[in-house]
């Protein structure tokens, strides 16, 4: 029973007894040569060092241009388009012109504005088109209204309801005369 009791004894407290005998195991620690610790530590170490040493080389490295070397809008226009016309000018036809545009909610939602005939002879009819918009900004929708004779050289007030109950602002899209 003596011999039994010692024998579990040393698989249970095998290197933890003084004097007890090392395991046979050429994978316990103690048993690996200087060679085996040492090829262990660099596959732990290698991994480890090659991302710190990506790491400190990205972080060395200039970012793109430095703000002095940024180019000023006219030179990177001149460099986009050698040769931009200097005097770009496109031609709107002014003879009719909307002087103002709003939404008003006093009686439901309605666009009222002023339209001005800016030529010397009667306009027979004008066809206005507005873009409506909430008070974020996003669009509602379109609307068109007709206004008939516009007098040489005289402002013509309209009003007309729309649709659009949450309109907050109106932009002009298009003026059509007939």
């Amino acid at each position: 029973m003596k011999r039994l009791a010692q024998f579990f004894e040393s698989l249970i407290f095998a290197g933890l007894k003084p004097g007890a005998a090392k395991p046979q195991d050429p994978l316990y620690l103690s048993n690996r040569t200087l060679g085996q610790k040492v090829r262990l530590a660099v596959f732990v170490s290698l991994p480890i060092a090659i991302v710190v040493g990506v790491t400190v080389v990205a972080l060395m490295r200039p970012a793109g241009r430095r703000p002095e070397e940024e180019a000023v809008p006219s030179e990177a226009l001149r460099r986009a388009m050698p040769n931009p016309a200097a005097n770009v000018k496109i031609e709107t036809n002014q003879d009719v012109v909307v002087l103002k545009a709003a939404i008003e909610n006093s009686h439901g939602t309605e666009v009222v504005g002023v339209v001005q005939n800016n030529t010397d002879r009667q306009i027979r009819s004008a066809v206005l088109t507005f873009d409506v918009t909430d008070q974020a900004g996003s669009q509602l929708g379109g609307v068109t209204t007709t206004v008939q004779n516009l007098a040489p050289k005289a402002a013509t007030k309209f009003r007309f309801p729309i649709k659009q109950s949450e309109a907050a602002f109106v932009l002009v899209r298009e003026i059509q005369k007939e």
